[in-house]
This record gives structure tokens, C-alpha cells and sequence, in this order.
């Protein structure tokens, strides 16, 4: 899994991928692509041409 931060404009994230993102008032969100959309946990949705920069949500830490 690509790990680095991802210029919007350079590569948009796939719709259902799970991303954290960097919008443009320089707030970092996590959520899964849904079309023009981030659909974040707390119910809100950002636009994606507010988004600046993009990664892969990492997978959750396994516990023993």
C-alpha cells in the first residue's frame, strides 16, 4: 500500500477507496471516496475539489 501523500490533480483516489485527506483549509479528514465526495465518520461530506492531497487509510493495528 502507497503510503506517501498524493497530489489531487496529479492522481484521484478511486470511488470506495477508504483515504485520509488534506483539504484546502489545510484540515486533515479520513473517509471513503463516494463519487465527488469524502464521506467522513461523523456524517459530513467534503468535495473533492476541496481536496489538496490524498493517501490510503493504513489498515487498522492488530492486537494480540
Amino acid at each position: 500500500m502507497e503510503m506517501n501523500w498524493i497530489k489531487i490533480s496529479d492522481r484521484p483516489p478511486d470511488n470506495g477507496m477508504y483515504v485520509v485527506i488534506i483539504n484546502v483549509h489545510l484540515e486533515l479528514f479520513a473517509g471513503r471516496v463516494n463519487g465527488g465526495w469524502v464521506d467522513t465518520d461523523d456524517g459530513t461530506g467534503i468535495k473533492m475539489n476541496k481536496v489538496m492531497w490524498w493517501m490510503s487509510l493504513p489498515a487498522a493495528p492488530v492486537t494480540k
